[in-house]
């Protein structure tokens, strides 16, 4: 192999390597949260994750003890999707539990992704609609 050759090689190798690690850094995340008198649903949504990979969420409420983790859920498509509410009636629809004071008086919350291997891949930081 000539010199030109290994270059060439090498290059290539370089560019699919920052690519791949480009789209990874693509990730995205929408937080969407809704607070009510005695209730508090929060939905997280990533998008452009890897495909078929499992993922889980952490949500966190400005607050004492405000932080609630969700199980794994596999990536359909890029897609995941998670919601957290206080209603009996979404909860045995399968969303997480969280306490109806969930999201407080600063209605904010920060919304995360962690993938299998335990690092963070995205996060986002919403406030939450009052009603």
């Amino acid at each position: 192999m000539n010199n030109k050759t290994r270059f060439i090689s090498v290059l290539s190798s370089t560019l699919l390597f920052l690519t791949a690690s480009l789209s990874a850094d693509a990730a995205g995340i929408r937080v969407r949260c809704d607070k009510t008198a005695n209730r508090s649903k929060i939905s997280v949504d990533g998008n452009d994750l890897v495909p078929g990979r499992y993922y889980r969420a952490q949500v966190i409420g400005y607050g004492p003890t405000k932080n609630k983790i969700t199980a794994w859920k596999r990536a359909v498509g890029d897609e995941v999707e998670f919601d957290l509410d206080s209603n009996p009636a979404d909860i045995r629809a399968g969303a997480t539990s969280i306490p109806g004071n969930f999201i407080g008086s600063v209605p904010r919350v920060t919304g995360k992704f962690y993938n299998a291997k335990g690092y963070m891949v995205v996060s986002d930081t919403v406030a939450c609609r009052r009603r």
